[in-house]
């Protein structure tokens, strides 16, 4: 009520831009009445000011301050003067700073018992979340009905302990029916499990789907070995790996992520070895392949694109025995086989001259229109009836969609990239150790070229490591899984009780 002035006198409080501020000085200073400006505050944004005016000229001064932008603010009535009300601001002000004070005490009391409420967390959740469960049992008032899905190998197993808990029931296996969507589990080696992570970091596979994992292995630990490329990074990540495995408690999913990586620096020490990498050039010997990233680069690239052909004819491979399974064996020969032998023949045609085949062209010119012949035969047999004649130009489409298959295949060529890249890094950097331990201050010159040699081989490291999970990951889900593998499933998670915070650990462990 203070703010609002008097029946005399009005006050009228607003705010104006500051770069219009003198907009409103101005049409103050016009006004053919008397009234006062008074600047309140300022901020980079705004000017906030109160103007004084007789009761009658409110509404022609409001008017004449429209122009410049000008903002009337109408504050909340309180009920009490301005004076009583910052009294009552500064109690409340300082009931909650003591309440603040009060709740840092007593999180610094549960701090201590962190271990004990994460564990009563996981607890309470798993008992919630079996009575979720449960309440989606069909009950009756002496009876329940539930069912689900249950890996074929563990039904024995089922039904043994529903037989030993001694209660009346009635247990019936069947197989999906059509229209079922079945959730698939993976089950692999052991030595294969953990690339699991990268699959379903993709897609899981479908109910009746290939689970390609064991094959994705050994290629993606091939190309990840040689993407990074270098013995000395794949001893480094092959310790800090080991390190973490043995001091680091982690998730299944962590421990499985970490034995990747470890598998992978194996692989990785045996492309260093094999192009003559360990720590860039800091030791040089005659590389076990022959071939050296930075004075070779064209056989590199040959081997990267050649590792690419063999990946992509494994995934042409998959899918014929794939299509055999619906089709039969001769489908499959016909539709898959027929188009795998024109992609090698027409490799052999572009390639003969390089491979010492040229002596041989004409008969891979007749075995390519063999092959050619074959693929309109398969397509044609995919049809029935007058359809057979669409698989004319269907099998023409095919051969003209080969281009895709080569355009993959070069894909691979970044292999190659990434192996000389950080070879020449890795160069670089040995390169200016060796300027700093050649100068004059041998004390001075040896230490800062230790500091080039440690910072800059582990920057290339990460910078390289990234590289060579990200791009070989890429390549089999693009590259490879698009040749056979659709995905879309859902992965078979039985019940179980699940942990956010608390890890079990076995008893041999313990």
């Amino acid at each position: 009520e203070d703010l609002q002035g008097t029946s005399f006198v009005r006050v009228i409080l607003g705010e104006v831009e500051v770069r219009r501020f003198n907009e409103v000085q101005d049409a103050v200073a016009a006004a053919p009445f008397g009234c006062e400006l008074r600047r309140v505050n300022q901020d980079q944004r705004a000017v906030r000011v109160a103007l004084f005016a007789r009761a009658e000229n409110v509404s022609e001064l409001s008017a004449m301050l429209a122009p410049s932008g000008f903002t009337q603010v109408t504050l909340p009535a309180y009920g009490k003067s301005v004076a009583v009300r910052i009294d009552s601001l500064h109690k409340q002000l300082k009931e909650f700073v003591a309440e603040r004070e009060s709740l840092l005490r007593a999180v610094e009391e549960l701090a201590g018992k962190r271990l004990q409420l994460q564990a009563a967390y996981d607890y309470f959740y798993n008992e919630r979340f079996k009575l979720s469960v449960a309440s989606g049992f069909a009950v009756g008032s002496r009876t329940f009905y539930l069912e689900g899905w249950i890996r074929t190998k563990d039904t024995e197993a089922l039904r043994k302990k529903v037989e030993e808990s001694g209660l009346r029931h009635y247990l019936e296996f069947r197989e999906p029916v059509e229209g079922e969507e079945p959730p698939s589990s993976l089950e692999n080696h052991p030595v294969v499990s953990p690339f699991e992570s990268l699959l379903l970091a993709f897609s899981c596979p479908q109910y009746n789907e290939v689970d390609p994992t064991a094959v994705m292995a050994p290629f993606f630990l091939v190309f990840f070995g040689f993407a990074l490329g270098d013995a000395g990074y794949g001893l480094v990540l092959g310790l800090l790996c080991l390190a973490l495995l043995k001091f680091l408690p982690m998730t299944n999913a962590g421990r499985k992520l970490t034995v990747v990586f470890l598998a992978g620096s194996v692989a990785t020490i045996i492309m260093g070895l094999g192009l003559g990498g360990f720590f860039g050039d800091i030791i040089i010997f005659k590389p076990l392949f022959g071939i050296n990233p930075v004075e070779q680069p064209i056989p590199l690239l040959i081997l990267a694109v050649g590792m690419g052909v063999v990946q992509s004819f494994v995934g042409l491979a998959i899918s014929g025995i794939m299509y055999s399974r619906e089709a039969g064996i001769i489908a499959a020969l016909l539709r898959d086989g027929a188009y795998a032998l024109f992609l090698l023949l027409a490799i052999l045609a572009l390639a003969k001259d390089y491979v010492g085949l040229g002596a041989y062209g004409d008969i891979i010119t007749y075995a390519l229109i063999g092959s050619v012949i074959l693929v309109i035969i398969g397509s044609m047999h995919e049809r029935k009836g007058l359809k057979k004649l669409l698989g004319i130009p269907a099998a023409l489409y095919k051969i003209y969609n080969s281009i895709g298959f080569f355009g993959d295949v070069l894909s691979y060529s970044r292999l190659m990239a990434l192996a000389l890249g950080g070879s020449v890094m890795g160069s670089v950097v040995n390169q200016f150790v060796r300027q700093f331990a050649a100068s004059p201050n041998p004390l001075l010159g040896y230490l800062i070229a230790i500091i080039i040699f440690v910072f800059g081989h582990a920057l290339n490291l990460a910078l390289n490591l990234l590289s060579a999970y990200v791009h070989p990951s890429r390549l089999q889900y693009l590259e490879f899984f698009g040749k056979f593998f659709e995905g879309g499933g859902r992965p078979f998670s039985p019940l179980k009780v699940k942990y956010k915070y608390t890890n079990i650990i076995s008893k041999r462990e313990a």
